[in-house]
């Protein structure tokens, strides 16, 4: 079972309180290891890699102990309240919630816990996934701590209400219309709360996305932004800064080294602007990767021919 925990999601956890009483019981002596061996690996050197590993793993299991918990709390409210309620076992027997609690060795604030938590799924998926977001371990004491702020909020709000209710009968109207007020400001704060949620689930699946990319992808997109960059610049100076009759008046003023490397890359970017314009007609005829040119000897190091420029 020890092996098998890290694979449960919760569809698959066992059938039983036995059996999840068993699954709890190993989950939380892995976790304890893994959590020992996460505290170890922070404090050595060590590669990333297996850091994240160590993490990647702890938290598959936290998670698949906390969906048991869920599921042990389910299978308890599922149980009849009143004298002589009942449970089938595993053996289909018939037997007492208070034997099997007394048989699980279930203390009061397992059989509290484990009940809240089937109770509050919501708040249970929230805080795993901020854990996750964190890069942190979920842990039973944290969706606790979670379950409890919900249940105080909605025990202020109740008790609010109610003092909002207990009012002198003239003032009956004025409190009634405040009240409406309040209910709608209190659903649109909720809905506020609901979409910075999903946008926050968003952004982190783009930040995983931005993560995913290769090296590959990330030079395919600085080279095709520098291709873009450049054809931008090439047709600024030719259309707009006029630079083809700034070099035309100053031909005969030039030194001849000059003259010379301007000449050789007017030949290169002819040949350049030729093969390109040839590709991207075939590009656009659907003609792709068709005896497509790779392209032509362009100037490789102008740092040597600043110089010859410089002087």
């Amino acid at each position: 079972m020890a092996n098998e925990i890290q694979t449960f999601g919760k569809a698959q956890l066992p059938d039983t309180i036995e059996d999840l009483t068993q699954f709890v019981l190993v989950g939380k002596a892995k976790l304890n290891a893994y959590m020992i061996k996460l505290q170890t690996v922070n404090r050595l050197s060590v590669a990333q890699e297996i850091r994240d590993q160590t993490l990647k793993e702890a938290q598959e299991v936290s998670t698949a102990l906390i969906a048991a918990e869920q599921r042990i709390g389910e299978l308890l409210l599922s149980i009849p309240k009143g004298t002589g309620n009942q449970y089938t076992n595993a053996n289909s027997t018939r037997v007492e919630k208070a034997k099997v609690v007394e048989k699980m060795g279930y203390s009061k604030d397992d059989v509290s816990d484990y009940q809240r938590m089937a109770q509050n799924p919501e708040v249970v998926q929230k805080v795993i996934d901020e854990a996750m977001a964190r890069g942190e371990v979920v842990t039973k004491a944290s969706v606790m701590r979670e379950i409890k702020f919900y249940k105080d909020r909605i025990a202020t709000l109740e008790k609010q209400k109610t003092q909002t209710v207990e009012v002198v009968p003239d003032d009956y109207k004025e409190v009634k219309s405040k009240a409406k007020a309040y209910d709608a400001e209190s659903k649109q704060l909720n809905d506020k709360l609901t979409e910075a949620y999903k946008k926050q689930r968003e952004l982190e699946e783009q930040i995983r996305n931005l993560k995913a990319l290769t090296n590959e992808d990330l030079q395919n997109r600085s080279l095709s932004e520098n291709v873009y960059y450049f054809c931008s610049m090439a047709n600024n100076f030719v259309g707009n800064v006029g630079g083809l009759v700034w070099l035309t008046e100053r031909i005969a003023d030039m030194p001849k080294k000059q003259r010379e490397l301007f000449l050789k890359a007017a030949n290169a970017l002819r040949d350049f602007s030729v093969v390109f314009a040839q590709n991207l007609e075939r590009g656009l005829n659907g003609e792709q990767n068709a005896g497509i040119d790779t392209g032509v000897s362009l100037l490789t190091d102008n740092s040597e021919h600043r110089e010859d420029l410089d002087t």
